[in-house]
Protein backbone atom coordinates (compact mmCIF):
# COMPACT_ATOMS: atom_id res chain seq x y z
CA UNK A 1 0.00 0.00 0.00
CA UNK A 2 1.23 3.52 -0.94
CA UNK A 3 1.77 5.10 2.37
CA UNK A 4 1.30 8.62 0.67
CA UNK A 5 -2.45 7.80 -1.00
CA UNK A 6 -3.08 4.26 0.48
CA UNK A 7 -3.76 2.89 -2.62
CA UNK A 8 -2.56 -0.70 -3.67
CA UNK A 9 1.03 -1.37 -5.70
CA UNK A 10 2.60 -4.75 -7.03
CA UNK A 11 5.26 -5.90 -5.70
CA UNK A 12 8.32 -6.62 -7.81
CA UNK A 13 10.33 -9.66 -7.97
CA UNK A 14 13.61 -7.97 -6.87
CA UNK A 15 12.24 -6.62 -3.58
CA UNK A 16 11.82 -9.37 -0.71
CA UNK A 17 8.71 -10.22 0.71
CA UNK A 18 10.30 -8.92 4.55
CA UNK A 19 11.37 -5.77 2.80
CA UNK A 20 7.79 -4.89 1.43
CA UNK A 21 6.07 -5.38 4.35
CA UNK A 22 8.05 -2.92 6.42
CA UNK A 23 8.50 0.03 4.09
CA UNK A 24 7.84 3.41 3.12
CA UNK A 25 6.66 2.62 -0.58
CA UNK A 26 4.98 5.41 -2.63
CA UNK A 27 3.07 5.10 -6.04
CA UNK A 28 4.38 6.43 -9.43
CA UNK A 29 1.91 9.72 -8.19
CA UNK A 30 2.96 10.03 -4.91
CA UNK A 31 6.85 9.78 -6.02
CA UNK A 32 6.36 12.59 -8.32
CA UNK A 33 4.36 14.46 -6.60
CA UNK A 34 7.20 14.08 -3.34
CA UNK A 35 10.17 14.78 -5.86
CA UNK A 36 8.39 18.13 -7.37
CA UNK A 37 7.59 19.51 -4.01
CA UNK A 38 11.54 18.88 -3.25
CA UNK A 39 13.32 20.65 -6.49
CA UNK A 40 10.63 23.21 -5.57
CA UNK A 41 11.54 23.68 -1.78
CA UNK A 42 15.49 23.67 -3.08
CA UNK A 43 15.61 25.51 -6.33
CA UNK A 44 19.04 26.47 -5.95
CA UNK A 45 20.36 23.56 -5.26
CA UNK A 46 18.53 22.11 -8.34
CA UNK A 47 19.55 24.93 -10.55
CA UNK A 48 23.00 24.56 -9.47
CA UNK A 49 22.79 20.90 -10.35
CA UNK A 50 21.67 21.33 -13.41
CA UNK A 51 24.81 23.58 -14.23
CA UNK A 52 27.22 21.54 -13.28
CA UNK A 53 25.45 18.74 -15.49
CA UNK A 54 25.41 20.90 -18.22
CA UNK A 55 29.11 21.89 -18.41
CA UNK A 56 30.21 18.48 -17.56
CA UNK A 57 27.87 16.99 -20.47
CA UNK A 58 27.78 19.60 -23.61
CA UNK A 59 27.11 16.69 -26.26
CA UNK A 60 24.52 15.10 -24.03
CA UNK A 61 22.52 18.91 -23.15
CA UNK A 62 22.87 19.65 -27.04
CA UNK A 63 21.40 15.90 -27.99
CA UNK A 64 18.97 15.99 -25.12
CA UNK A 65 17.75 19.72 -26.26
CA UNK A 66 17.24 18.26 -29.72
CA UNK A 67 15.50 15.46 -29.06
CA UNK A 68 13.24 17.21 -26.50
CA UNK A 69 12.38 20.25 -29.41
CA UNK A 70 11.52 17.47 -32.12
CA UNK A 71 9.16 15.20 -30.09
CA UNK A 72 7.23 18.58 -28.51
CA UNK A 73 7.08 20.01 -32.00
CA UNK A 74 6.71 17.32 -34.37
CA UNK A 75 5.56 14.36 -32.21
CA UNK A 76 8.87 12.54 -33.79
CA UNK A 77 11.36 10.07 -32.03
CA UNK A 78 15.26 10.15 -32.98
CA UNK A 79 14.39 6.47 -34.15
CA UNK A 80 10.87 7.87 -36.39
CA UNK A 81 13.34 10.79 -37.91
CA UNK A 82 16.42 7.73 -38.68
CA UNK A 83 14.10 5.78 -40.22
CA UNK A 84 12.93 8.87 -42.35
CA UNK A 85 16.55 9.74 -43.19
CA UNK A 86 17.35 6.12 -44.13
CA UNK A 87 13.89 6.17 -46.46
CA UNK A 88 15.43 9.45 -47.96
CA UNK A 89 18.63 7.75 -48.53
CA UNK A 90 20.38 9.60 -46.48
CA UNK A 91 19.70 13.14 -48.33
CA UNK A 92 17.28 15.97 -48.84
CA UNK A 93 13.90 15.30 -49.92
CA UNK A 94 14.24 17.71 -52.66
CA UNK A 95 14.92 15.19 -55.87
CA UNK A 96 16.46 17.88 -57.72
CA UNK A 97 18.52 18.65 -54.31
CA UNK A 98 19.62 15.74 -52.89
CA UNK A 99 22.34 17.27 -50.43
CA UNK A 100 23.99 14.81 -47.68
CA UNK A 101 21.87 15.52 -44.05
CA UNK A 102 23.34 14.39 -41.20
CA UNK A 103 20.25 14.17 -37.88
CA UNK A 104 21.43 17.17 -35.06
CA UNK A 105 23.06 19.40 -37.42
CA UNK A 106 21.90 22.65 -38.70
CA UNK A 107 21.83 21.21 -42.55
CA UNK A 108 18.92 18.83 -41.63
CA UNK A 109 15.64 20.49 -41.43
CA UNK A 110 12.36 19.01 -40.84
CA UNK A 111 9.85 20.15 -42.82
CA UNK A 112 6.59 20.22 -41.90
CA UNK A 113 2.96 22.11 -42.77
CA UNK A 114 2.14 24.84 -40.60
CA UNK A 115 -1.43 24.79 -40.90
CA UNK A 116 -2.02 21.07 -40.08
CA UNK A 117 1.46 20.10 -38.62
CA UNK A 118 2.39 17.01 -40.99
CA UNK A 119 5.73 16.11 -41.00
CA UNK A 120 6.32 15.98 -44.98
CA UNK A 121 10.38 15.32 -45.02
CA UNK A 122 13.60 16.07 -44.21
CA UNK A 123 15.25 19.18 -46.35
CA UNK A 124 18.50 21.07 -46.86
CA UNK A 125 18.38 24.40 -45.41
CA UNK A 126 18.63 25.98 -48.19
CA UNK A 127 15.62 24.08 -50.10
CA UNK A 128 13.83 24.45 -46.14
CA UNK A 129 13.69 28.00 -46.44
CA UNK A 130 12.55 27.73 -50.03
CA UNK A 131 9.83 25.78 -49.32
CA UNK A 132 9.06 28.45 -46.46
CA UNK A 133 9.15 31.39 -48.85
CA UNK A 134 6.61 29.38 -51.41
CA UNK A 135 4.13 28.69 -48.63
CA UNK A 136 3.97 32.11 -47.24
CA UNK A 137 0.50 33.85 -47.74
CA UNK A 138 1.89 36.69 -49.30
CA UNK A 139 3.28 34.80 -52.18
CA UNK A 140 0.75 33.14 -53.64
CA UNK A 141 1.53 34.05 -57.50
CA UNK A 142 5.34 33.27 -56.99
CA UNK A 143 5.57 30.17 -58.13
CA UNK A 144 3.37 30.80 -60.97
CA UNK A 145 5.77 33.50 -61.64
CA UNK A 146 8.39 31.82 -61.60
CA UNK A 147 7.00 28.95 -64.07
CA UNK A 148 6.18 31.57 -66.36
CA UNK A 149 9.54 33.17 -66.78
CA UNK A 150 11.04 29.70 -67.32
CA UNK A 151 8.41 28.97 -69.96
CA UNK A 152 10.03 32.41 -71.81
CA UNK A 153 13.31 30.63 -71.51
CA UNK A 154 15.16 27.54 -73.64
CA UNK A 155 14.87 24.10 -71.39
CA UNK A 156 17.42 25.24 -68.18
CA UNK A 157 18.89 21.47 -67.16
CA UNK A 158 18.23 19.74 -70.52
CA UNK A 159 20.45 19.21 -73.41
CA UNK A 160 21.04 21.52 -76.45
CA UNK A 161 19.21 19.10 -78.64
CA UNK A 162 15.98 20.12 -76.10
CA UNK A 163 16.58 24.11 -76.65
CA UNK A 164 17.01 23.91 -79.79
CA UNK A 165 14.08 22.02 -80.77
Amino acid sequence: ICVGCWCVLVRHGNISESDWKNSNYRCRTCRYELNKKWREDNRDRTKNNRRVWNAANPELKKATNYKSHVWKTYGLTMDQLSDMLKSQSGACANNMCRKPLELNTRTCHIDHNHSTGEVRGLLCARCNLGVGVLERPDYPGLVTYLDSFNQKLPSLGGTDDEANS
